[in-house]
């Protein structure tokens, strides 16, 4: 029996800003390392295998923080990185709605039909981080591995083990440092774990965070 156990990095610099990442980088905000160090301090004691993190700023600077905690180092990887959304990367949503509204609408609501300007395709994106995670997967049998990444990227991998239609992908709410969880026994993946941030219960009540936006932010 082995897990995955796949984080998203903490709440980067452009996340508070509500700016579009994509490939592009940022560091972690204030708000993000605390929110890493109290996952850290949840995972401290636990044993794993190994782990990775994409190889974006926000991610490494998140898996640094977690290294410390369980012991290993961080094997980065460019396969874990965000979904490419070529140019409205480093733009805020309402940059891209002014410029790109009709297009941003139906790549909210209907992603598979929809791509970036100079962006990567949903189907080739799911099929990276499959890969990439499948592979991590096979080369630790029988060992949990710990994996820091991003929200699209987690949503993909889920929605490839559950099947699910990629045009609902943005139904999936991954926030910041949340924990999810995919058990293997006898290879076969049960998502065990989701979204889970039971580490920042009591950081959440002492931070003024702006109003949540009913769309993904990258």
């Amino acid at each position: 029996m082995s897990r995955l156990l796949l984080v998203r990095h903490g709440e980067s610099l452009w996340n508070s800003e509500r700016r579009i990442q994509g490939h592009q980088d940022s560091g972690l905000s204030p708000t993000g390392r605390l929110q890493t160090e109290r996952l850290a301090d949840r995972l401290k004691g636990r044993s794993f295998g190994a782990l990775y993190s994409s190889s974006s700023q926000r991610a490494k600077e998140s898996a640094e923080i977690l290294s410390a905690a369980v012991g290993l180092p961080v094997h980065l990887r460019d396969d874990l990185r965000e979904i490419r959304l070529g140019r409205w990367e480093g733009k805020t949503v309402q940059e891209i709605e002014e410029e790109d509204g009709d297009l941003y609408q139906r790549w909210l609501t209907r992603p598979l039909e929809a791509t970036p300007p100079g962006g990567e395709g949903l189907v080739p994106f799911q099929k990276r981080i499959v890969t990439a995670l499948e592979g991590i997967r096979d080369a630790h049998p029988e060992q949990d591995v710990l994996i820091v990444t991003h929200a699209g990227a987690i949503r993909a991998y889920v929605s490839f083990i559950l099947d699910l239609d990629l045009n609902r992908i943005f139904t999936l709410k991954i926030d910041n440092t949340a924990l999810s969880e995919v058990l293997f026994a006898k290879g076969v993946p049960t998502l065990s774990l989701f979204n889970d941030t039971c580490h920042l219960l009591s950081l959440d009540k002492s931070i003024d965070r702006p109003k949540e936006l009913s769309i993904p932010v990258f």
